[in-house]
């Protein structure tokens, strides 16, 4: 909302200006009125209610996944670019893995492959993209963005498949 408010104003507000230890100067631009200053201030008392009770979420969700499923969170966490909060959500969105018969179906179920339609040698284009898990799919690429921003290995493996395919 505090975007919108802005754009309204011929403002530009960035993520940065959102973050919490730039609120109060955030706050100041939107000075020039007294009905939209108080508006924004409302916002950001919201957002700040909101930045407490989310972290307490996060502590209780994190010290629950240590105390029941340890060696779980703790392997996906191993994986390049997972964080708490995604190896949280991929860990509780997979629950069992043995629940998956196959490779293939795990795959098809985190919708991190497509199923080609075809018929008589002709391509239909794609069928089930919206089959399966969302959240897998958000988690998974995720994590295949930020390996590939911080992880020293896989960026320079993603470079080279990116000079591969320019030349």
């Amino acid at each position: 909302h505090l975007s919108i408010l802005g754009y309204q104003y011929n403002m530009v507000i960035t993520d940065a200006d959102k973050s919490s230890k730039n609120r109060s100067e955030l706050l100041k631009k939107f000075s020039f009125d007294v009905n939209t200053y108080k508006n924004a201030e409302a916002d950001i008392r919201v957002i700040n209610h909101l930045d407490t009770v989310i972290s307490d979420l996060e502590l209780s969700i994190r010290q629950f996944a240590l105390k029941e499923a340890r060696n779980s969170y703790q392997i996906i966490k191993t994986i390049p670019g997972s964080g708490d909060i995604i190896s949280l959500s991929t860990l509780y969105e997979i629950d069992d893995i043995n629940r998956f018969s196959s490779v293939k179906d795990f795959t098809s179920y985190a919708r991190l492959v497509k199923c080609n339609a075809e018929s008589g040698g002709k391509n239909y284009g794609f069928i089930g993209v919206k089959i399966g898990n969302p959240h897998l799919k958000w988690a998974f690429s995720e994590m295949a963005l930020y390996a590939q921003i911080h992880d020293k290995y896989i960026k320079a493996y993603f470079n080279e498949v990116l000079l591969q395919r320019w030349d």
